[in-house]
């Protein structure tokens, strides 16, 4: 009995790390595969890294990489959501460009240069659409989350110019946590903003600061 649980033990310590490896592997190569689509700096490819950066999770769930650029990438999807454009056109910013890292918004101005929101438009309508977001934000929070152990704080990763449109950059601990931070922010403030029965014409908004 002894000498089969032996080798049961034994086979165990052989197969364990194969698998490991072939799964460290798999979520490398889906990693690699998202950040070439990175590059291509479209919302079609920056969709497609989304889902590579997914598959890798499945792979390893708790790949560092994988989870803050999965994190990252579909909080940076949402700027290319009808959505998300249908706020921005609804008090008359223009879109100009469709970079998924150089949005060009212009924002509505009058003669003077200040500005000049579509009449009628109401900040109730903003707080809706932020408030139909909390999932996206918690769903981020969740992969941010891995970062949990004492282990993880010797994180970083360095991503090239065409990948963030930023040279050489270096994303470390430190980094994670502040956008950790700025999402737990963000949902305070949605519930901050949720607990007041406030709805204010964004044109009248922009007369007060222009006459006042």
């Amino acid at each position: 009995m002894k000498r089969l649980l032996y080798l049961l033990a034994a086979g165990l310590i052989v197969l364990l790390p194969q698998t490991s490896s072939a799964q460290t592997s798999a979520a490398t190569a889906n990693i690699t595969a998202g950040r070439a689509q990175l590059a291509l700096q479209t919302p079609a490819a920056l969709a497609s890294a989304d889902s590579y950066f997914g598959k890798a999770i499945a792979n390893e769930a708790n790949n560092l990489e994988a989870n803050l650029l999965k994190a990252a990438t579909s909080l940076l999807l949402e700027q290319s959501s009808a959505q998300f454009q249908a706020q921005l056109t609804g008090v008359g910013v223009t879109l100009n460009d469709n970079d998924i890292y150089n949005f060009l918004y212009t924002p509505p101005v009058d003669a003077d240069g200040f500005l000049n929101p579509t009449p009628g438009v109401t900040t109730n309508g903003t707080l809706t659409y932020i408030k139909s977001k909390i999932s996206l934000i918690d769903a981020a929070l969740v992969h941010l989350g891995k970062f949990g152990s004492a282990t993880t704080s010797n994180f970083a990763i360095a991503l090239n110019e065409s990948e963030t449109a930023t040279a050489d950059v270096r994303i470390d601990y430190g980094d994670v946590l502040m956008l950790r931070a700025l999402l737990k922010g963000a949902k305070a403030f949605i519930a901050l903003m949720s607990s007041y029965n406030t709805t204010a014409e964004y044109a009248k908004i922009a007369y007060l600061e222009k006459n006042f």
